[in-house]
């Protein structure tokens, strides 16, 4: 058995957004540490560079394209991003070679939502309305799957390491992607509302952690294993950290809770330890949060602002 981890949260802030209710949404960080936010009402992309404290803002030729999720792919030796446009119908992307290109979706009123690096040369994205799940590569090339349950309302995914998984916030299920063919999981408990999930990026067998905004983390690996825990809170917004740890948000009150496991050979997780809620904001309500390596990112779309914590893990002998 691995040894477990106590995580932590410690120099929390708050920064306001230069731009007025620019109603920042979707973040990521990508590799050299620099953080991205889709503002939906400024409609643009910001980034933000840690480092030397610079912004470059990157205004989204179509107006009032309701810019939602934010994602990387690898582009040779680089990353692009790409973002969804819920209300244009679209998928827009930014490379370093030039200015931001947009992808009309093949079907009318698809409403693209989630986005996910696929660990390659493009992403995958939710499409709400649309009731599909798409992929779209470094070239444009667009490919679209049916989600068999109606109106499933496929609101999160996550394709970073390699396999496909996605959560159906109205279906009650978790997708994943198998030999080119969506293969769903009921959730035991009826009104679950899954909303949000993250690849887990340690162990041998592929494995994706959920939340579930009826009070669950859940866990399910490709060989249908599926386990859920009660914890504090309803969570609405997941990601994973370092040291083997989750992070979840509880929205509605401006939470996020740390969650360490320990683990056999076997990838099952053979203890579940949740640390207290860490109150990050005194107003507003917490959209969507990112982690890269020690760094916690999370958007506060009502108070206009972007909250940054570094992540502690202590490792116990």
């Amino acid at each position: 058995m691995a040894g477990g981890c106590g995580p932590s949260l410690s120099d929390t802030k708050e920064v306001t957004l230069k731009t007025a209710s620019s109603y920042p949404f979707g973040v990521a960080c990508d590799d050299d540490g620099n953080v991205w936010i889709a503002q939906a009402n400024a409609n643009m992309i910001e980034e933000q560079s840690p480092s030397d404290g610079s912004i470059n803002d990157r205004p989204i030729p179509t107006d009032d394209s309701g810019v939602r999720g934010i994602a990387f792919s690898y582009d040779s030796s680089s990353q692009r991003v790409w973002f969804t446009e819920s209300a244009a119908n679209r998928i827009g992307t930014i490379s370093q070679a030039g200015p931001i290109v947009e992808y009309p979706l093949p079907h009318a009123d698809s409403e693209p939502f989630a986005i996910s690096g696929d660990g390659f040369n493009g992403v995958w994205f939710t499409e709400l309305r649309g009731n599909r799940i798409g992929h779209i590569t470094n070239s444009g090339v667009i490919t679209e799957y049916n989600i068999p349950t109606p109106d499933s309302y496929p609101n999160a995914i996550d394709g970073s390491r390699g396999d496909l998984w996605f959560t159906e916030g109205r279906g009650n299920r978790v997708g994943m992607m198998s030999h080119n063919r969506i293969v769903e999981i009921a959730l035991p408990h009826p009104n679950s509302r899954p909303s949000a999930i993250a690849a887990q990026y340690w162990g041998t067998t592929p494995t994706a952690w959920f939340a579930e905004e009826s009070g669950r983390i859940g866990r399910v690996d490709v060989n249908g294993h599926f386990t859920e825990y009660d914890v504090p809170g309803k969570p609405d917004a997941i990601g994973t950290g370092p040291g083997l740890t989750l992070w979840y948000a509880d929205g509605a009150e401006r939470t996020i809770t740390g969650v360490s496991a320990s683990f056999e050979a076997s990838d099952q997780p053979q203890d579940f330890s949740v640390t207290r809620p860490f109150q990050v904001a005194a107003s507003g309500e917490i959209a969507n949060v990112a982690t890269c390596k020690d760094d916690l990112w999370a958007t506060n779309p009502q108070s206009n602002s972007l909250i940054h914590a570094k992540i502690f893990v202590t490792q116990s002998l």
